[in-house]
């Protein structure tokens, strides 16, 4: 932990002595509250990150299809060239 989380740690900790719990009581409910926090922000993370994962995955889908589209349209395109080119036509 970093200092201004062991400040916020004994913070809360004391405050919760002074309502009435013992120490080892006071610093297990201080834990268990830094770890729900702390959870809820990796999942967080991990929903942002899911979504941005699946904005990417639709990007890259619809660039795939240009770029087939693309391709066919030059495959094509050099196709009906050669074609002219062969037979003198154009």
């Amino acid at each position: 932990m970093d200092k201004n989380s062991d400040l916020e740690f004994s913070r809360i900790s004391h405050l919760l002595r002074k309502s009435g719990l013992d120490s080892d009581e006071a610093n297990e409910l201080t834990e268990r509250i830094t770890n729900m926090a702390s959870s809820n922000v990796i999942a967080e993370i991990r929903s942002y990150t899911k979504s941005q994962d699946s904005k990417f995955d639709s990007l890259k889908s619809k660039y795939n299809f240009l770029i087939v589209i693309a391709s066919a349209a030059l495959t094509i395109g050099l196709a009906v060239g050669g074609w002219l080119l062969a037979t003198g036509g154009g």
